[in-house]
């Protein structure tokens, strides 16, 4: 009480250094962790991205858009997994994939950046920790079965062919076809024929819905 009592007399600008040394303290304790004691210090690359998400900030919104880039250069320089930020790892290797979708391996996702992406904590695309994700998933385990996708190559197909048929009908023409907006449509009405009431449609619109892409 004695202390708490003398803490509060106290006037800001006396307490105003101590805040400044506490400040300076946790973040070069923050650093040093990052850097040397984090579960990812041995990853390796640049020590500024190790310390700081300000390094991705930089390339991403000062120089706009060039951590893409950087990256690239990053595994020139450290190899096929190099660190990109305190809490980012980044892999260059297709072998990967196969260890990182894996049935047998169990990865907790990233709550933020799902979240962000969905906007619904409590889907299961959107649920980070494995075991929860397990369990909000398995009413939808059928749907994903061999034989559930078999019964469904018929509706692929028959996409897949009004995809061609639009592209001949935009060959006739002198108009430029933006092949991602055709991909991107065929893949929409693909995803609503399995997942809502009705389709949208999106491929026979004209010149594959420029508004929608």
């Amino acid at each position: 009480m004695v202390v708490a009592g003398t803490l509060l007399s106290l006037s800001f600008r006396e307490v105003f250094p101590y805040i400044i040394i506490l400040s300076l303290l946790y973040t070069v304790s923050l650093v040093l962790y990052r850097i040397f004691l984090s579960p990812l210090a041995s990853v390796p690359g640049p020590i500024l991205a190790a310390a700081t998400g300000w390094y991705e900030f930089y390339f991403d919104c000062i120089l706009t858009g060039q951590m893409t880039y950087q990256i690239d250069r990053l595994h020139q320089v450290y190899g096929r997994c190099v660190r990109i930020s305190p809490w980012e790892v980044r892999i260059q290797d297709p072998d990967f994939i196969e260890h990182l979708l894996s049935t047998t391996e169990h990865f907790d996702k990233d709550d933020g950046l799902y979240y962000r992406f969905v906007g619904a904590p409590k889907s299961s695309l959107a649920t980070g920790p494995a075991k929860i994700h397990k369990m909000r998933r398995a009413p939808l385990s059928r749907l994903f079965s061999k034989a559930s996708v078999l019964q469904s190559v018929g509706l692929i197909d028959r996409r897949v062919e009004e995809l061609l048929s639009s592209l001949e009908e935009e060959a006739s023409t002198d108009r430029v076809v933006d092949l991602s907006f055709a991909l991107r449509c065929v893949t929409f009405d693909i995803v609503s024929d399995f997942c809502l009431p009705r389709s949208s449609d999106k491929l026979l619109q004209d010149e594959f819905a420029p508004d929608f892409n």
